[in-house]
């Protein structure tokens, strides 16, 4: 079934979605019930579809843009960056983009290809008489990590698992050239496609790491011209502060995922709520104190004021 899906044409880079959800003037028709449309609204008016790749990136430059606040926001996240901070560094990516466009990395993996993006369980819909019964699924890949030893099941899965991995990897580079074009791609080069219209949400630090890659790469990956990112020795010692800040900051969340078993966003099951919220206010309580113990020892160093400029989610006096 993968190889049929992946041998699917698209005509357009845009989103899928049924015939009557959205104005007929805002689509293209691809079969009895489907069609295509962009997927943000109408706040931005390069929204597609696009008939090129080419078009397809500065629709991923303005959706960030239109993504950025129109007014000053004060930010918790000492690494976050500001809208101006931002801006620069979307109109830069989208330089680097229309240097990409036209080279081998990036033409040879460029094809349309029917793809579901958002994959976990909160998007699987269940029949109201029948919770057994899916009736609208946009699949879920969740792993949880155990903290404790493996059981044996455990153990069989995890083997089962590598294997379905492996097949898979077979599967792709035998059978759907399509998708093995896309994973043979360098990384660096992809990087600045994945976050470019969601610079806002993932930071400053993330957006700049993707270019100052790129910029260190240029030549090797064959690109010609100047970089568009050419950043100077002042600004990477800065950049190095603010990402280090950064890895710290998912360091700690990826941690606190682990130990409470909840997503990236924060969200937590309502039946285990309760239970949650007393470890995560026990946990912040004990990273405080070994932060006021470290800044007693530093004098001179605001080590508690650090850690909450750092921290990824909401303090516990703000959660209800």
């Amino acid at each position: 079934m993968i190889k049929e899906m992946a041998a699917l044409e698209f005509p357009t880079y845009d989103n899928l979605y049924f015939k009557s959800a959205i104005d007929p003037t805002s689509r293209i028709d691809l079969v009895e019930d489907y069609w295509e449309v962009e997927l943000y609204g109408q706040s931005n008016s390069n929204h597609g579809p696009w008939n090129s790749l080419r078009d397809y990136c500065e629709g991923l430059a303005d959706t960030g843009l239109t993504r950025l606040p129109k007014v000053n926001v004060p930010q918790v996240l000492s690494y976050h960056g500001s809208a101006e901070e931002h801006y620069n560094l979307i109109q830069t990516t989208r330089a680097v983009f229309r240097k990409l466009i036209g080279n081998p990395l990036v033409e040879n993996a460029s094809a349309p290809i029917l793809l579901l993006a958002d994959f976990h369980k909160r998007n699987i819909f269940v029949s109201a008489n029948d919770p057994t019964t899916v009736i609208q699924t946009f699949p879920s890949l969740k792993k949880r990590v155990k903290l404790n030893e493996e059981t044996k099941e455990e153990k069989k899965a995890r083997e089962d698992e590598s294997i379905c991995g492996k097949t898979l990897d077979v599967v792709f580079k035998g059978f759907i050239p399509k998708i093995q074009a896309a994973r043979d791609t360098d990384e660096t080069v992809f990087r600045p496609f994945r976050y470019c219209h969601t610079s806002w949400r993932e930071r400053v630090p993330v957006i700049r790491q993707q270019l100052i890659e790129i910029w260190k790469r240029w030549d090797e990956l064959g690109l010609t011209g100047q970089c568009p990112h050419t950043p100077t020795e002042t600004e990477l010692v800065e950049h190095k502060k603010q990402y280090e800040e950064f890895e710290t900051a998912q360091r700690m969340k990826a941690s606190f995922m682990q130990i409470l078993h909840i997503t990236s966003d924060g969200f937590v099951e309502q039946v285990r709520w309760d239970e949650v919220r007393t470890k995560f206010v026990e946990l912040y309580d004990i990273l405080m104190d070994i932060r006021k113990d470290l800044e007693d020892a530093e004098d001179g160093y605001n080590a508690i004021g650090t850690a909450k400029m750092i921290w990824a989610f909401d303090e516990p006096d703000k959660i209800k």
